[in-house]
């Protein structure tokens, strides 16, 4: 198990709660008049019942041959990639905080909102999928290369050639590999 603080007090984890439900895609069309990205590149899909899943637990639910993990804190219910960036790891079986999710292996902790990383040792985000809810079931419409690779790259800040200011980063860690 990863470490159980997840930069909170309230940590929950009951390994008795866990399921996992397979559930087949709905065939969607949508209109591109927008201009925006195709949205054949995205899947949705009713993933489970807003009454399956319960107040502060986290479960996997099958999307298009990928798992999502569905986590229900304050009464909202977020959906993020499964597994941590950093080597796999089912973030189902890891510890549930106050808004983090913390990977069982090595302790990376995501963001259930965003699913944006906040500890290390993962480098790279994971996915975070819009939810809606219709009708007491559950929505879930993710990006279909999200899905597959389960990571999320940040988008790093340019160089700007004006800037003649010189930076040394001192160590071998996380940041020395991405700079």
């Amino acid at each position: 198990m990863g470490a159980a603080c997840c930069k909170s007090k309230n940590v929950h984890f009951e390994p008795t709660n866990i399921k996992s439900i397979k559930v087949q895609p709905a065939k969607i069309a949508f209109d591109n008049s927008n201009g925006n990205q195709i949205e054949s590149d995205f899947i949705e899909d009713v993933v489970c019942k807003e009454d399956e899943i319960n107040e502060n637990e986290m479960q996997t639910f099958d999307l298009c041959d990928s798992k999502v993990l569905l986590v229900k804190q304050h009464g909202k219910i977020s959906a993020i990639g499964a597994k941590c960036s950093h080597n796999d790891a089912p973030l189902v079986t890891g510890a549930l905080g106050e808004g983090r999710v913390r990977c069982p292996w090595h302790g990376a902790c995501f963001n259930i909102a965003t699913g944006d990383i906040e500890d290390f040792p993962g480098m790279d985000s994971i996915p975070c999928y819009k939810v809606r809810i219709e009708k007491g079931q559950v929505f879930v419409r993710a990006k279909k290369s999200e899905l597959q690779s389960n990571k999320r790259t940040l988008t790093m800040a340019k160089r700007d050639m004006n800037d003649k200011r010189v930076f040394v980063v001192i160590g071998g860690g996380p940041s020395g590999a991405t700079c």
